[in-house]
């Protein structure tokens, strides 16, 4: 008797474990401009907390039955990041406020979270992710100020926060719910310095860190400030 109950103790904190890892938490859309942030998550528990960078936010957000509607203005630039606390389920998403997307584009393959932050302190104009947990190198990226694009899988601006994807379509539905987000072809790879600077004086170009001296003065030309980064 007293194993049968241990072994239905068991099942049922099994279960309970099941339920709390279950998904209630949803992002519905997602739009970043210049000074401000939209954004709409379905909470199916009606429970959730809403923290933004770290802190406990309630202006600027209504709840509408299962669903959180936000309007965050007067934002930094740089990134951002949102999170729904809730019993046993945490959602979270980082997002890139007051950086356009410029017309050459510098990217730099990263496989984990320190070369994304300094392919960005280069001056870096964002970031391919070619390994690693993809999520946490898209935060690393934008909490240091560039875009992070994945290659071939549209899902990951969803699930990851990716800015975009590289050869690969966004389907309408996911761009309707992520309009910043954008599909791009792979730009020419340059092998040296030399010819990331003849690219780069054309178009896009993906480069490696040997062409990080060619981004810092790049980035000094254009009079550009190194992004703030922020402590989440």
């Amino acid at each position: 008797m007293r194993s049968s109950a241990v072994a239905l103790t068991l099942a049922a904190l099994s279960l309970a474990g099941c339920a709390a890892t279950s998904p209630r938490l949803r992002f519905v859309s997602s739009y970043a401009t210049q000074a401000s942030w939209s954004l709409v998550v379905d909470d199916r528990a009606r429970a959730a907390e809403i923290w933004i960078d770290g802190r406990p936010r309630t202006d600027g957000c209504n709840r509408v039955r299962t669903q959180i509607r936000c309007e965050l203005r007067g934002l930094w630039p740089g990134g951002h990041t949102v999170e729904l606390r809730t019993a046993g389920a945490l959602l979270r998403r980082s997002v890139l406020i007051g950086r356009p997307w410029p017309q050459k584009l510098a990217l730099v393959r990263v496989r984990n979270e320190d070369e994304a932050e300094a392919a960005a302190k280069a001056g870096s104009d964002g970031i391919i992710v070619a390994g690693g947990d993809w999520k946490l190198i898209v935060d690393a990226a934008h909490k240091a100020g560039v875009r992070a694009l994945v290659v071939g899988d549209a899902a990951a601006i969803e699930w990851a926060g990716a800015d975009g994807v590289l050869d690969g379509a966004i389907p309408k539905a996911l761009q309707d719910r992520f309009p910043e987000a954008r599909a791009i072809t792979t730009p020419p790879e340059a092998r040296d310095a030399d010819e990331a600077q003849r690219l780069l004086e054309s178009g896009s170009a993906v480069v490696s860190a040997t062409a990080f001296d060619l981004l810092r003065e790049r980035k000094r030309r254009k009079g550009q400030v190194p992004p703030v980064v922020q402590t989440y």
